[in-house]
């Protein structure tokens, strides 16, 4: 019982008593104008490019897998997709500024070696199982396990990129009610910012493509938390599940990479407490819609243009800073059920703008969002969010379902 108070004491932890930053973590394919992905010995000669003196290294066996400085981290993904997280700022033109001084050098770098990236939920041209994993045991013993709990593991790990934006919470009730709001939202989220026309190398038959690859990875780990509706849902629930179920993999003392199979974190840490690195990690190797940590990662967009992100971080910033917009959505939606939030991904997933969300057409949900953002928002809402752009592909995708 003493590590399930570790994990409940580190959500604690993660309290503000003022919520006004946010995070953002946008994820990048690498690829020639060949259509091939850059694979990893060439992405780690682009990292030693970027990389300057001030940053520090990620290394794990002799093997370059990133950088951080006191504006962002560059970590690689499986299967050498970049990803830059970009640290919490107050304004989303703070953030907007560290992104496009990112790009800038990045992209000059690229070009020269006849790369670029690509800002898509789904890769554009390659199949899943063409693409390489990077040397990296948690990559390795990941996809072992993703083999026996779902269909698409693969496909997650290698052809999928997303936009993760992080919020802060004051306690306990606060986060619980924003992360159930993100919840309810999550299905509303992934098809307003889905970015994945493509599946497999051919054109989707399906919606939201990334979110139905996770769909079918790993039911257990990811989706929507167990119990999230339950009255009694808090840090001491959400830490009881994770110590309840396997973490894959744990990392020993000198930080290498140990597989655990279906051993739970019960079993693993019997008789001993866990340290905060130990509990991070158990955190991350699970991957709901929604993720606690000591902030909430909402992990519903795909990878994004620059101008996209930034209106979604808007929207995401607004929604859950703003309490007036907050109280409207969630008296608009009234209760939702784990169950419902399923049926309502799966309804979109296969009918895009021609489908429904807890009985009301997802037409009439995202105008009912725009329209709070709209009388309601700030102007930095203002600012960012393209409102007739939202429509226009509201109409175009709703007009393509047949509705």
């Amino acid at each position: 019982m003493n590590n399930i108070k570790k994990i409940a004491d580190y959500f604690r932890a993660g309290e503000k008593k003022e919520c006004i930053n946010v995070g953002v973590e946008i994820e990048h394919f690498i690829i020639g104008k060949d259509g091939n992905s850059m694979g990893y010995e060439q992405v780690v000669e682009i990292l030693e490019k970027l990389k300057e003196e001030r940053d520090v290294l990620y290394m794990e066996d002799g093997n370059l897998l990133g950088f951080y400085n006191s504006d962002y981290s560059i970590t690689l993904e499986p299967a050498s997709q970049m990803e830059i997280s970009i640290a919490p700022k107050e304004s989303i033109s703070e953030i907007e500024k560290v992104y496009r001084n990112f790009r800038e050098k990045a992209d000059k770098i690229l070009e020269k070696e006849g790369f670029h990236f690509v800002n898509s939920g789904y890769h554009p041209y390659k199949r899943a199982e063409e693409l390489e994993l990077i040397p990296k045991r948690r990559y390795e013993y990941m996809n072992q396990y993703f083999k026996n709990t779902g269909k698409l593991g693969k496909n997650m790990m290698r052809a999928t990129a997303s936009t993760q934006v992080s919020i802060d919470y004051e306690n306990e009730k606060d986060c619980v009610e924003k992360y159930r709001l993100a919840c309810v939202l999550s299905p509303v989220l992934a098809l307003m910012n889905a970015n994945s026309p493509v599946f497999e190398g051919k054109k989707a038959e399906m919606e939201m493509v990334r979110t139905a690859v996770w769909m079918n990875t790993d039911r257990a780990r990811c989706g929507i938390f167990p119990g999230t509706f339950s009255e009694d849902f808090g840090y001491k629930k959400y830490a009881e599940y994770l110590y309840g179920n396997p973490p894959i993999l744990v990392m020993d003392e000198e930080g290498n990479a140990v597989c655990t199979g279906n051993k739970t974190l019960s079993e693993i840490y019997e008789g001993r407490e866990m340290t905060r690195k130990e509990v991070e990690h158990a955190i991350s190797m699970f991957f709901p819609d929604v993720r606690l940590k000591n902030y909430i990662e909402i992990r519903m967009a795909d990878s994004m243009e620059t101008e996209d992100v930034m209106a979604y971080t808007a929207m995401i910033k607004a929604i859950f800073y703003q309490k007036e917009i907050r109280e409207e959505l969630v008296a608009y939606f009234g209760q939702v059920t784990e169950e419902q939030i399923e049926q309502a991904k799966y309804s979109l997933t296969r009918n895009g703008y021609g489908g429904e969300v807890y009985g009301k057409p997802i037409t009439e949900v995202v105008k009912k969002l725009t329209e709070l953002l709209k009388e309601l928002g700030n102007d930095e809402i203002k600012h960012y969010i393209d409102y007739e752009r939202i429509f226009e592909k509201m109409m175009l995708q709703g007009g393509k379902n047949g509705r």
